[in-house]
């Protein structure tokens, strides 16, 4: 990943945290697991958050990463930079965040730049040349 590691740090640990929280807020819904994985796709990195806590209502969705928004009842002052902060550290980084919640699932899935090792071979490597090769 193409991410300066403190910040990464920050991300993971501030989604993860979110993620617990959600599952041991609402007992009643069974929600018990939470999922943290990355995979590579079209030459990017992805590191997906997820949990099966109560699902996220579409209002709180479209102010989720808002500064100083929280749905956390107690504390008030405390919460509610998490996420922005969290937006912000990604977008320095090159990369995006989405979040998409159901019933069964709520994930946070972020989007980096696939960092290249030296001598490795990467998706754009495998370009194919297709002009007509010139006579002699």
């Amino acid at each position: 990943i193409e991410m300066d590691d403190q910040d990464l740090i920050s991300i993971l640990g501030n989604l993860i945290d979110n993620a617990f929280d959600s599952i041991l807020s609402a007992p009643e819904y069974g929600g018990n697991i939470v999922s943290v994985y990355g995979y590579i796709e079209d030459d990017k990195y992805y590191l997906s958050v997820s949990d099966n806590g109560p699902m996220i209502p579409k209002e709180v969705m479209d102010r989720i990463f808002e500064k100083g928004f929280s749905t956390k009842k107690e504390q008030k002052g405390e919460h509610g930079f998490g996420l922005y902060i969290i937006r912000r550290l990604i977008e320095k980084n090159g990369g995006k965040i989405t979040v998409s919640s159901y019933e069964e699932e709520t994930e946070f899935l972020i989007e980096c730049k696939r960092k290249v090792e030296y001598g490795e071979i990467g998706t754009e490597d495998y370009k194919f040349d297709t002009a007509k090769p010139s006579e002699i």
